[in-house]
């Protein structure tokens, strides 16, 4: 909860509900987007929440004649049914898995569905509002309107916009400027800033512009700031984002308008044509087939039954692991509510098979975390973090990270990542519930101190453990002692704990598990394990729809991948 949302609540008596607010993460942005749906949650009596409903109805509107309110809070769905060829779709179940794809190749055939859902967790809405009329391209005129054209008749292809020039124009405009010269724009900027470019482009082009006019203003803005470029893509997806198949357009400029426009239906919905399509059904993935298998089912199963009883000759091992792997991967996919680790322990005792295992799924990404990331980009994730949100006083660590050395920087910089991104929700009872911070954080990396009775720590998540792999949250880190600098590391999946010897591996082999164990990452921390996805370990980059707050920060840190993470 920031000043402005603690500053509202004493103005208007509510303090009492401010601790709901605090657990919530509620800020400026979330705080101009709540209704009454959401405020039952926060306020329960009916009188405040009335009061409360009616003052921040009263707030929204008096701001939108200033330029509107905040833009839309992203809400991040659980990962989609697939990602791209990289990740192909995996036969049809009743379940869904990491970024729902990690199946080897061996399994099925690639196919080019769509990759993450849009931060809003929903297809786009068909509905329509009353807009103000937009006005012909051909009538762009350079210079003082914001906007200018290589010809007197502007195609979409040569429209560009004098985003200095726009800013300079507003109130407070030319700090805005100087933070995106500077490439980190800080959280209350980055409102201020697209509350005057979505101003500026509803005057011109009406709240429902086509989409080659916001990719026009998304691509100037990247273009005079490049700093704020990103290394996804165009380089402009924290800005605005085409829609992709069924998933909606997203960014922050995107979103702004859809906000706007909500509003807008909200005070007339007289005026409000509603147009209700039914959304398509998405294809069946293709299934499996055993017909190009080289290893018989029952060598497979003799090959399965040998490696169970013995752990030597480890070249051995490793041969009859690897001959396994389809028979392996299919036996994961089709019992859920199976131990993996009792069937095939080799996994949880022999280093380096889960490794070999994800090498086959996702080839050529395997050491990418060692590779990317480095004390100088976690230094950057923290900085950009300090801008953005309070991620220190979450994570319980000083807010100078100077002194932190270099192991620490990168075990704090992974960890602060459930803090600025956007936290995941979850659809009950049609409804999103989005996840508390520290519920965000426990389900990422679970800190608990010296001296715990690692048994006994398991044996209260027995229950967990008996519910279908993808409904459990797991894999999870367990670290013990201090969170920068832990005494030890743990993978805690399949009601075992894994120990890893630093919390970088602890990270790496998390992350690799969710593949070769076949299971979604859970809902509360789902944008963290997308972004080390997309951004550290190269899968799914090609049309990859992360949040606009996740494009932001990987425009900020200018990461390079390996050449194998980049296709």
């Amino acid at each position: 909860m920031d000043s402005f949302v603690r500053e509202k609540l004493q103005e208007w008596g509510l303090m009492e509900w401010a601790s709901a607010f605090e657990e919530n993460y509620i800020d400026e942005e979330s705080f101009l987007l709540l209704d009454g749906q959401t405020m039952k949650e926060l306020i329960q009596p009916l009188g405040p929440r009335m009061k409360a409903i009616r003052n921040i109805s009263e707030l929204v509107s008096s701001d939108m004649v200033d330029g509107g309110s905040a833009s839309a809070s992203e809400i991040p769905s659980a990962p989609s049914r697939s990602l791209d060829q990289s990740c192909p779709a995996t036969p049809s179940t009743p379940r869904s898995r990491p970024l729902n794809g990690p199946v080897s190749p061996v399994l099925s055939s690639p196919s080019p569905r769509s990759t993450l859902q849009s931060p809003s967790g929903r297809a786009a809405s068909s509905s329509q509002t009353t807009s103000t009329p937009r006005r012909p391209l051909s009538s762009l005129q350079s210079s003082s309107r914001g906007y200018r054209a290589s010809s007197s008749r502007t195609s979409p292809t040569n429209l560009a916009f004098d985003v200095r020039n726009i800013l300079r124009s507003k109130q407070g405009g030319e700090d805005i400027e100087e933070e995106m010269n500077d490439g980190l724009l800080s959280h209350k900027m980055r409102i201020k800033a697209v509350r005057i470019l979505v101003s500026h482009l509803i005057e011109e082009f009406g709240d429902r512009p086509r989409s080659h006019v916001k990719e026009a203003l998304a691509r100037s803005i990247v273009q005079e700031f490049p700093g704020l470029k990103g290394g996804v893509g165009n380089g402009y997806e924290a800005w605005y984002t085409p829609s992709i198949e069924k998933h909606a357009a997203t960014g922050y400029l995107e979103e702004r308008l859809r906000n706007v426009r909500k509003r807008s239906q909200e005070r007339n919905p007289q005026a409000v044509k509603r147009n209700r399509t039914e959304t398509p059904e998405a294809a069946e993935p293709p299934a499996v087939s055993l017909e190009d298998e080289d290893l018989e089912p029952a060598a497979a199963d003799a090959l399965t039954q040998w490696l169970r009883h013995n752990k030597e000759p480890l070249s051995l091992v490793k041969e009859y692991h690897q001959k396994t792997l389809r028979a392996r991967l299919l036996w994961i996919r089709d019992n859920p509510k199976e131990r993996v680790f009792e069937k095939y322990p080799r996994l949880l005792d022999t280093p380096g098979l889960m490794t070999m295992d994800f090498s086959s799924v996702q080839p050529g990404c395997g050491d990418h975390l060692f590779l990317m990331w480095t004390p100088q980009i976690a230094r950057k994730v923290l900085q950009f973090s300090g801008r953005q949100k309070d991620w220190f006083r979450h994570l319980g660590i000083a807010e100078d990270s100077s002194k932190l050395s270099d192991n620490e920087v990168c075990n704090v910089g992974v960890q602060c990542l459930p803090c600025v991104l956007p936290l995941g929700a979850k659809k009950i009872n049609g409804r999103n519930h989005r996840a508390p911070i520290a519920q965000a954080l426990t389900s990422f990396v679970d800190v608990q101190p010296i001296g715990i009775n690692i048994p006994h720590y398991l044996e209260t998540m027995r229950e967990t453990f008996k519910a279908p792999r993808e409904e459990a949250i797991q894999p999870l880190i367990l670290v013990v002692g201090d969170r920068a600098s832990p005494e030890q590391s743990f993978v805690i999946i399949d009601g075992e704990a894994v120990p890893q010897q630093s919390f970088m591996h602890a990270v790496d082999y998390c992350f690799k598990a969710f593949y070769v164990f076949n299971i979604e990452y859970p809902w509360q921390c789902s944008t963290s394990w997308q972004f080390l996805q997309c951004v550290v370990y190269g899968i799914g980059v090609s049309g990859a729809k992360l949040s606009s707050v996740a494009h932001s920060l990987e425009a900020y840190l200018k990461v390079r991948r390996p050449i194998s993470a980049q296709k």
